[in-house]
């Protein structure tokens, strides 16, 4: 509608209906991070008013009407417009800050909302109860507490009042000395009739991630994402032509774990060849300023020889603050000399340990079959020790594709397992077991029925026997091994209580042509002689129970072959990011990063995982090398009394 009035004066009125009954793109309440482009939001109602009015300035008009021409122009032919809109519904794009440490929502499987807190951030997490509240976001309606009594036996509730299509915001209050602490945090869930667990972060182009690295760059305690792009990769076993010339360097890309927005890019330039024991990183707060850095290894300019190798220029450790990306501090990298080949003097890696068990160091290795350079450094870079092996004989056993930091005999301290070889806290020798270079290599608290930790192995080398063996970490005492011959134990493995039957953990491998395998329990009883389809699957806490559940391409499954789900992109880390002490499947496909999370209420309150020191450095190590799952210092066992903690939600 539209109206000219006398006096210049005009206005013009429309109003709109309108339904968004098309599929959006875009922001998405249930891929909150994924944020490829606006999408827009359409009210039910939407009322324009516009108003002209044209000032009576000029020739023809009521004030100046026979100005001269210079006067006319500057005064003349000017106009005031005025638009008003009014709408029904809020202009709001429902987002999960994730992972939020007050609470996280997801649609779950019978379609309602699952509200999951970290326990840490809530006073004590042993004791601490919560009640949760809800708003309706588009209704503007005051939040209303859902729970009649507090939660105190878990760590989810699950919304059974939500409707479809509605969308919430949901706060979790938590309880101490009678009292609900002030408001904290919130997150947004819409509820659906179908099936998501996962949340996304778009990456910022059409590739995918080669590693991730986690930890708190900015500080709030929310868990972000530290990328290497792209997914390539070249390996240093020049003869074999497992070598292949780099196409592009490899970039660092630092996502927040709040909005999945890009923080920043560093480019590691040609210096360093795009494959995995050229690029180590790693993502820690080792001077404890409460923002995480990132490590790396770094060269200068373009030092490539024609065929595209990097057999010369200088090699630096370089730090990153986490929260720019910014070189803040270099070092002198472990030099290549002592090696009379290419390949064995290409493989570097990095780990953090607390080896006075007070403070953070960095680990710096270089070599893992025959010589090793061991450095270990401060937060500024001054050395601690360092551990050179001038020729093979200076450290009594090769590496493994990795570095594990643990304190393997009580004292406090952190020790160092390289493979066949445990360093002290000191850098001394602390045991060796002289099986050779271990593919497998795996420490946790294997055996629960004796005290300390087990390291698994399984021997690349040709064996006649022990190929396969359960070694004592605190003295490289061997517990138990295979007593047949084995030709070549390949790739990571698996450990990881999957079967119920058995006390402590379950314990795979397989030889590299795929003409044996086997699967331990903990007290070297031969189980079973499965493949699992590969060499090394990945194990994971997932529902509600002490076993851990299988991934295997693309596969979720309950051991022996019972499927859960189908997950999408390559496996990049397994870590309770959440903080629920079920883990989270971090992968990743073109674009973009997803983190899987259970949406099975628990039974159980336990602490963040992340809070076990061997855990959260096992999450620090998953970055560069092979990559192995996190492990607890301790097993996890069940509560004492399952009745009392079977209630998934408040009834």
């Amino acid at each position: 509608m539209r109206r000219r009035l006398r006096n210049g004066l005009s206005f013009q009125s429309t109003w709109t209906w309108a339904r968004d009954i098309e599929e959006g793109q875009g922001e998405d309440p249930h891929e909150p991070l994924g944020q490829r482009g606006p999408r827009q939001f359409i009210p039910t109602h939407r009322w324009v008013n516009f108003v002209l009015y044209e000032l009576p300035f000029g020739r023809g008009q009521r004030w100046l009407a026979s100005a001269p021409g210079v006067v006319d122009a500057l005064a003349g032919g000017w106009m005031v417009s005025l638009i008003g809109i009014l709408q029904t519904g809020q202009h709001l794009t429902p987002t999960v800050n994730m992972p939020d440490p007050a609470g996280i929502a997801f649609t779950q499987s019978n379609n309602r909302p699952l509200v999951t807190i970290r326990p840490d951030v809530l006073q004590d997490p042993e004791t601490v109860a919560f009640h949760v509240y809800r708003q309706d976001i588009y209704g503007a309606t005051e939040y209303e507490r859902l729970t009649s009594n507090p939660v105190t036996e878990s760590t989810t509730y699950v919304d059974d009042s939500a409707r479809n299509g509605k969308s919430y915001r949901y706060r979790v209050q938590s309880i101490v000395d009678a009292n609900e602490v002030p408001d904290r945090e919130t997150a947004y869930v819409t509820s659906t009739d179908w099936h998501k667990p996962y949340v996304s972060i778009a990456l910022d182009g059409d590739y995918t991630a080669r590693a991730v690295g986690i930890g708190d760059l900015d500080g709030d305690r929310i868990l972000d994402f530290v990328i290497k792009q792209p997914d390539f990769n070249t390996d240093p076993y020049y003869r074999q032509r497992y070598w292949k010339r780099s196409a592009e360097p490899y970039k660092l890309e630092a996502y927040n774990g709040a909005n999945g927005r890009l923080i920043w890019r560093y480019d590691m330039g040609w210096a360093i060849e795009t494959g995995t024991w050229y690029s180590p990183f790693v993502v820690y707060d080792i001077d404890q300023d409460g923002f995480a850095e990132v490590y790396t290894k770094a060269g200068e300019g373009d030092p490539r020889e024609i065929d595209g190798r990097v057999l010369t220029g200088p090699e630096y450790l370089v730090k990153l603050d986490g929260r720019t990306g910014q070189v803040t501090a270099r070092t002198e990298w472990l030099s290549r000399g002592g090696w009379n080949h290419y390949n064995r003097s290409q493989r570097h890696m990095l780990a953090v340990a607390y080896l006075d068990g007070k403070t953070p160091a960095l680990i710096m290795q270089r070599g893992t079959y025959d010589l090793m350079k061991t450095t270990t450094l401060d937060k500024d870079f001054n050395q601690i020790w360092n551990r050179e092996a001038k020729n093979p004989h200076d450290l009594p056993g090769p590496g493994t594709h990795g570095l594990i930091s643990a304190d393997v005999d009580d004292d406090g301290r952190d020790e160092l397992i390289l493979g066949a070889t445990a360093l002290d806290h000191d850098g001394r020798v602390l045991w060796e077991t002289g099986l050779g270079h271990p593919d497998v290599c795996h420490l946790a608290d294997i055996d629960p029925n004796r005290p300390g930790l087990e390291l698994f192995v399984g021997i690349e080398p040709r064996r006649s026997s022990q190929g396969l063996a359960l070694i004592s970490a605190r003295d490289g005492r061997i517990l138990w091994s295979y007593d047949g011959p084995t030709q070549h134990i390949h790739s990571k493995g698996m450990i990881g209580d999957i079967d119920p039957a058995h006390p402590g953990m379950e314990l795979y491998g397989g030889e590299q042509n795929g003409s044996q395998y086997w699967l331990y329990a903990a007290d070297g009883t031969r189980l079973s002689d499965p493949s699992f389809g590969i060499l090394g699957p990945l194990a994971v806490w997932w529902d509600d129970d002490a076993q851990k559940e299988i991934v295997v391409d693309g596969r979720l499954f309950t051991y022996p072959d019972e499927t859960i789900m189908n997950i999408e992109g390559g496996v990049l880390a397994i870590a309770d990011v959440l903080g629920d002490w079920r883990e989270e499947i971090i992968t990743s496909l073109p674009g973009e990063l997803r983190i899987y999370s259970s949406t099975r209420p628990s039974r159980w309150r336990r602490p963040w995982l992340m809070d076990d020191r061997q855990y959260r450095l096992g999450v620090v190590t998953g970055s560069m090398g092979y990559y192995r799952e996190p492990q607890l210092r301790t097993s996890l066992t069940p509560p004492r009394d399952n009745t009392r903690l079977g209630r998934a939600r408040e009834q």
